[in-house]
Parts: C-alpha cells; sequence; structure tokens
C-alpha cells in the first residue's frame, strides 16, 4: 500500500508538472499574441484624439495652476513681514510662470509635424500552481496613451507621459548622449518604413531601448542598442519580463 500511495504521489507531481507546461504552451503565448493584440485594437478604436488632447490640455492647465498657486504662496509667506498690496502685485506678476508654459505646451501641439498616440503597457504578476509569470497588459483609466510630437527629425521631440491610467508629466524628449539619440532616430526611422498600425510604450521593456510597435497584428520590439527587431514572443524569451517598483 505505501509503495501504491508513493506511485499515487508521484503521479500527482507529474500531472502538476504536465498542467503547466500546457498552460505555459497555450496561455501564455496568447497574453503576447492574439489576446493582447485584441485588447489593443479596441482601445485605439475608443479614442478620440481631439477630446484626449483637449483632456490633457485641460489636465496641464490644471496642474500649472496648481503649482503656481503653491509658488505664490511661497513668495508672500516669504516676503510677510514687508510687502505692501503694490509689491505684492509686482512679485506675483514676476511669478506668473504658469500662463507661459500653457501657452508654450499648447504651442508645441499646434506646430508638431506629427502626432502619436502610444498605448502604454505594464507588466502583471500571475501564479500558476506556484510558479510566477508575467504578463504584458495595456494600462486602464482616463489617461493610457502617451503622446509623442514629431518635428524635422525621426525621434519625438516633446512627450506627454501617462503611466497606470494617470497623467504624469509633460517636457522635452530625453537622450542621455549624442550617440544614442542618433540610435533612437535611426530606430525610428527604420520602423516607420513598416507603415506601423500603432506605437506602444512599456517602461519595463526598457523604455526607450525597445520601441514596440504593431504591423499586420503583430506586435514587434525594435531594440535600439542593437538595431535589431525581434517579434514580441522571440523577445521575451531573449529578454524575460520582470516587474519594476
Amino acid at each position: 500500500m505505501e509503495f501504491l500511495s508513493n506511485k499515487w504521489v508521484e503521479m500527482k507531481s507529474l500531472i502538476k508538472h504536465v498542467f503547466f507546461i500546457y498552460i505555459a504552451i497555450n496561455i501564455t503565448p496568447n497574453i503576447y499574441g492574439q489576446e493582447l493584440i485584441e485588447s489593443i485594437n479596441n482601445s485605439y478604436k475608443l479614442l478620440d484624439t481631439a477630446l484626449y488632447i483637449d483632456d490633457i490640455k485641460l489636465h496641464v492647465y490644471n496642474d500649472l495652476e496648481a503649482q503656481q498657486k503653491e509658488s505664490d504662496k511661497a513668495i508672500i509667506e516669504l516676503h510677510t513681514n514687508n510687502i505692501d498690496s503694490v509689491k505684492k502685485m509686482y512679485l506675483l506678476n514676476l511669478n506668473n510662470f504658469s500662463k507661459q508654459e500653457f501657452n508654450n505646451f499648447t504651442s508645441i501641439i499646434n506646430n508638431s509635424q506629427r502626432m502619436e498616440f502610444v498605448l502604454n503597457l505594464h507588466t502583471e504578476k500571475d501564479t500558476i500552481d506556484g510558479n510566477i509569470l508575467y504578463s504584458l497588459k495595456h494600462d486602464t483609466g482616463n489617461f493610457i496613451f502617451n503622446v509623442w510630437f514629431f518635428g524635422k527629425y525621426q525621434q519625438p521631440h516633446y512627450v506627454v507621459s501617462v503611466e497606470n491610467g494617470a497623467y504624469i508629466g509633460h517636457g522635452q524628449f530625453v537622450v542621455y548622449s549624442r550617440k544614442s539619440g542618433k540610435m533612437i532616430s535611426k530606430s525610428f526611422k527604420q520602423i516607420m518604413k513598416k507603415k506601423p498600425m500603432y506605437l506602444l510604450y512599456c517602461r519595463e521593456l526598457e523604455g526607450m531601448n525597445s520601441i514596440l510597435y504593431v504591423v499586420n497584428d503583430k506586435i514587434y520590439v525594435y531594440r535600439t542598442v542593437e538595431m535589431k527587431e525581434y517579434e514580441l514572443q522571440k523577445y521575451l524569451e531573449q529578454y524575460p519580463l520582470q516587474l519594476i517598483p
């Protein structure tokens, strides 16, 4: 009986192992394949680009207004013992940065040669039978598209950034060296030749070192450091997903 019991334990362990392999083969690819593509397509179908830009503008305006109020309050407190109404108005006028910055922001929107609405992706951790799997999904919420503004060069010159469905900031597109800037520009040039349906962004996939895009309902990754294209599944086999806090 003890022999049969041990055999049954071994058999259960084997069944579990086979089940996990089945999950890994049959379910995990769908996370990066058709299921994700359909979800991405639906997100873009629901996107009203004009309304989205208006919402971004309003959010930026409110954000700058809040910063302005905090700055004004700090200035008044700094001069609280030596200020009259004329000096107060003078100081506040000197400090009026929000209107100028908002005008600069709207000017960039109006004068950019091209705008790309870039769906934001993130990784999620799942546990199946004690084994950890990472899946790639797009954000949900009010702001799920980064907006990249292009000028005469191939790479973005200005970006609106979002994360976890929320606006997190806007500013100049930053490259950390002349060499990396050239590589990113060349990468975008190669990608745009393929006429991608969409551009995607995932911070956990090395940020701008890995530019994601969709062509013919397939997701590709262009790794700028190598100037090399991968299908997403092949890329993840070589550079496994991980969570970034």
